[in-house]
């Protein structure tokens, strides 16, 4: 079974390999003659060798698939010393912590884990912005952005960002509880917002069909109506 960073696995080896034949290309070019010797052996081409490599091999190696993020969350650092302002060294970091996420392993006490990430985000853009001009208030521009982003993105995905970073919910199994497939799906599809008509026209039933289905799921359930269950889908992760 194929683990969910397969695919940036793929398009990861593939950047860092042209990110390295374009290095190549450049260092010929730049000065180092027609030496193919002193171009494969220049130490950002390695590198960049080295990390198409390892991207590579997480893709059939889930062991080894928390270097994707990893790497990513390391090489921010290099363009944010070069520009405390850089956007692509933002847009490493961003894609780091989604791996993170995507790979899980944010499952854990994610708070913890995601107020180290952002710590840790403050803490290189301070330091790079200190370390190149040495006056403390410089460092102020890149944190009050780095702030503003972060606000946004809260505000925009508040209800969302609060339920993720709450502590792990227990588990829910519908079939366990004795719902049928039926009841089951549109029980999904409710918890995902969907509403009643929404959920009769994908199954191709009529309406009544749908409340019919979800008043048998309540019992089953062990609640009374509509908004007992979205407190309890809210409050549980389901695991079928």
């Amino acid at each position: 079974m194929r683990h969910p960073l397969s695919a940036s696995g793929i398009l990861l080896s593939v950047i860092f390999l042209l990110g390295a034949l374009v290095q190549l290309v450049a260092v010929q070019i730049i000065g180092y003659g027609n030496s193919l010797y002193i171009g494969i052996t220049h130490p950002t081409i390695i590198t960049l060798f080295l990390i198409s490599a390892i991207m590579f091999a997480s893709i059939r190696i889930r062991k080894i698939a928390f270097m994707q993020p990893l790497i990513l969350l390391l090489t921010f650092i290099i363009p944010v010393l070069q520009d405390e302002d850089s956007v692509f060294g933002l847009g490493l970091f961003v894609s780091g912590v989604i791996l993170l996420y995507k790979g899980g392993y944010l499952e854990k006490h994610r708070a913890l884990k995601i107020s180290l990430l952002i710590a840790y985000l403050y803490g290189i853009e301070l330091w790079a912005t200190i370390s190149k001009s040495g006056f403390v208030p410089y460092a102020f521009s890149a944190v009050f952005f780095i702030t503003a982003f972060l606000a946004f993105l809260y505000l925009m995905f508040k209800d969302q960002v609060v339920v993720y970073l709450q502590a792990d919910k227990p588990k829910l199994s519908l079939s366990a509880k004795g719902l049928s497939k039926a009841e089951i799906a549109y029980v999904r599809s409710f918890g995902a917002g969907k509403s009643q008509k929404e959920i009769g026209t994908e199954a191709g039933v009529v309406e009544s069909t749908v409340r019919n289905t979800l008043a048998r799921a309540y019992k089953k359930l062990g609640v009374a109506d509509k908004s007992g269950l979205m407190r309890l889908l809210s409050s549980h992760d389901l695991v079928d």
